[in-house]
């Protein structure tokens, strides 16, 4: 009896253990397949990125239009300080004159890069993840300079209206 329990016991485990050995159903992937899913993931990063870019361009591209609104104020502002002159009046001009030359610099700045920004064609998926990365630090770049500029221009039309 011993004996039948030790077989059975033997021959429990022994089944237990290659049942549990064996190995998952493989799935076979055809070389074909493995490439479409990685053309298919590249498509997916590129798209990713670019949707990137382009909403960081979205954001700040209507602030163009305030940026004209805050030049022309400027503008109008350096006109009315006439004669006679005084140091009060030429440092308005000077730094009405600086705050213009940085409006016109971020406007030109947005315009320079919708001018250069063309998506390239057939290129690997390398070289188009190296380009959109490269346009996402110019679009920022060109996104900082227009806030910033927009952010010091209202702040001084803001002072000088208080003169």
């Amino acid at each position: 009896m011993k004996y039948l329990k030790t077989t059975s016991l033997l021959t429990f485990l022994a089944l237990f253990i290659f049942a549990c050995k064996g190995d998952s159903p493989k799935v076979n992937v055809s070389p074909g397949e493995t490439r479409k899913k990685e053309i298919s993931e590249n498509k997916a990063a590129q798209e990713t990125l670019y949707d990137e870019v382009i909403a960081i361009h979205d954001e700040v591209m209507p602030k163009m239009s305030d940026i004209n609104r805050v030049k022309r104020a400027l503008k109008e502002h350096a006109g009315g300080l006439t004669s006679p002159k005084c140091e009060f009046q030429e440092a308005d001009r000077g730094k009405i004159k600086g705050m213009v030359a940085k409006l016109e610099k971020a406007d030109e700045a947005m315009m320079q890069w919708m001018r250069d920004f063309k998506k390239p064609e057939n290129v690997s998926h390398e070289k188009m993840m190296t380009f959109l990365e490269e346009e996402k630090v110019k679009i920022s770049d060109v996104s900082d300079l227009m806030l910033t500029s927009l952010e010091e221009g209202e702040k001084l039309v803001a002072n000088l209206k208080k003169q």
